[in-house]
């Protein structure tokens, strides 16, 4: 499990001291990112960018028991990542330590042993010629005294400059501390008020609440690219939004200021409904996906400093995470059921505005706010002098485009009952009965010359269908109804995907034989079709209802009603 012994360059005869090991990956290629947290004569502690440490341990002036020392160190170490570095000792030993870290150490942990003879092993082998620290080690030399000086003071700057990262950090956290995010929590209550409105009303009828569509857009629906990021496609859609936009839109507005904040989250907002547009089809789109995009985008500039108003301490360990963040919502964003176009949209949106440098001019660091109350106050004077008007403009278009999707759609009388009415077919001579507002249309099928009424629109009604009449009439007395019945329903078959609520089966409809059957798709829509044989025409009605039960569903009874 140890990797063979491997000698020093020439001249190594001792082994390099806590000193010259920290000076040495100091001075490697990578070395310029660590930051020295802690160093003396038996310890010192590196730690990178990304937060993995680096603990040398002096094993000969080392005053606590080494191997449970090494315990401790491998359960913090192991969390994010780094090296565990014993100098001195002999190589008998290297099996003792070793032995001292957890039996399932975390690939992420590195273990490396330098002995008084100067002999190198490393912990796991496979990872020996590849890690650029173990390289970098092994080109550790004892000092002269003129180097041991230069080193000295490498590492006592390094020490210093850690110090202040962390004071300069503080301060920032305090300066963050001071600074509410009333824009996102109010953005929230909206969200939160308007899935308490779906909820009510069901959350199948997004689309007459402001949910986004192409043809409702050319229309001249133009609130929808507004409205579409308040409305959410149910409760885990909007607890995630809801989440992401409270933790991330939190730090990214106490960092930009709430007047800010406005404009970003209404220009990503508007970006991700615009992409959206390019590759919706007949589709609809709902939720905030692409605002929060627009923040993951901002998350991401200010962590590679565009613009550098983050510490640059911070700013280093924030890429990681930023890019992390961006990795994990590109993966989902290409999910089934997901909107890329909308994600990428408000990303590229947010992204752009920080970049185009729009929102700079005034645009102070947290911590010079908090440390300099003079640049505070100065702040309003150097700002834009539209900044004030574009933060109300922004809030009175996002409620303003919110409310009037609802009258627009009377979204409060949809809990209600559907209102039905008479629909005329003249190429029949018949009347059926339909929701108000439900578009239809009547074809004639050229193979079967039957004629075909289409009802509803997926995404947008509850409750779509067709209804197909005969070209000729019906059986014209009840035992050849009951016949014609019997005959189809020997050849019926379920719906392929569909799981069966009711088996096909003779019944009546308002007095009138019929045949019923009820089927359920994956997506919980149900399917009721029934055939119904009648004088003057042979008929079949297949019903799907998007939320079997709500007031909105008409049933069969009720749109076939003015036939009987």
């Amino acid at each position: 499990m140890i990797s063979p012994s491997l000698d020093l360059p020439a001249g190594g005869s001792a082994v390099p001291d806590v000193l010259s090991v920290t000076a040495t990956l100091l001075q490697s290629p990578w070395g310029s990112a660590l930051r020295v947290a802690e160093f003396n004569e038996t310890f010192a502690a590196l730690i990178s960018p990304s937060g993995a440490q680096h603990l040398i341990f002096n094993g000969e002036l080392w005053p606590h028991p080494l191997e449970e020392t090494l315990t401790r160190a491998a359960e913090t170490v192991g969390q994010r990542g780094g090296t565990l570095i014993v100098l001195g000792g002999s190589s008998q030993r290297t099996a003792s330590l070793q032995g001292a870290l957890p039996l399932r150490t975390p690939a992420a942990l590195r273990f490396l042993h330098l002995t008084s003879a100067g002999n190198y092993s490393s912990f796991p082998e496979r990872r020996r010629l590849r890690d650029p620290l173990g390289r970098a080690l092994r080109l550790a030399l004892p000092l002269t005294n003129s180097q041991h000086n230069q080193a000295l003071t490498l590492v006592q700057e390094r020490l210093a400059g850690a110090q202040r990262d962390i004071e300069e950090q503080q301060v920032f956290q305090d300066a963050i501390a001071q600074r509410k995010p009333y824009a996102t929590y109010g953005i929230l209550t909206l969200i939160g008020i308007m899935f308490l409105l779906q909820s009510y009303v069901g959350t199948a009828l997004a689309e007459k609440m402001g949910a986004l569509t192409v043809a409702s857009v050319k229309e001249g629906q133009w609130w929808r690219l507004v409205s579409v990021g308040f409305l959410h496609g149910g409760f885990v859609h909007a607890a995630m939004n809801s989440f992401v936009l409270y933790i991330l839109g939190a730090q990214v507005e106490r960092v930009l200021g709430t007047r800010r904040f406005l404009i970003l989250y209404l220009v990503s907002l508007v970006g991700g409904s615009l992409a959206s547009l390019s590759q919706l089809g007949e589709g609809t789109s709902v939720g905030a996906s692409g605002a929060i995009w627009g923040i993951l985008a901002t998350q991401a500039c200010f962590a590679f400093g565009k613009p550098a108003i983050l510490p640059q301490a911070l700013a280093q360990r924030m890429r990681a995470v930023a890019v992390q963040n961006l990795a994990i919502n590109i993966f989902i964003s290409f999910q089934a059921n997901i909107d890329w176009a909308a994600h990428l949209g408000g990303g590229l949106a947010g992204a752009a505005l920080l970049l185009s440098g729009i929102l700079s001019p005034g645009l102070l660091s947290p911590t010079q706010a908090l440390t300099d109350p003079s640049s505070e106050k100065s702040r309003d004077t150097s700002s834009p002098p539209w900044l004030n008007g574009a933060a109300i403009l922004s809030v009175l278009i996002m409620v303003s485009c919110v409310l009037f999707a609802q009258f627009s759609g009377k979204s409060w009388k949809l809990a209600g009952p559907a209102i039905l009415i008479n629909v005329p077919l003249p190429e029949l001579g018949l009347t059926i009965a339909l929701p108000q507002g439900v578009k239809h249309s009547t074809k004639r099928d050229p193979e079967t010359g039957w004629y075909v009424v289409e009802y509803g629109t997926p995404g947008r009604d509850l409750a779509f269908g067709t209804i197909q009449f005969s070209k000729g009439p019906g059986p014209s007395t009840r035992e050849g109804q009951v016949k014609t019945l019997k005959e189809l329903l020997s050849r019926r078959r379920p719906p392929e995907g569909t799981t069966v609520i009711v088996s096909p089966h003779l019944g009546s409809l308002l007095g009138a034989p019929a045949s019923r059957e009820k089927y359920r798709y994956a997506n919980d829509v149900e399917l009721d079709v029934l055939i119904l044989p009648l004088p003057q025409v042979l008929l079949r009605s297949d019903l799907l209802c998007v939320q079997p039960g709500h007031a909105q569903c008409p049933t069969q009874e009720q749109i076939l009603k003015p036939l009987l």
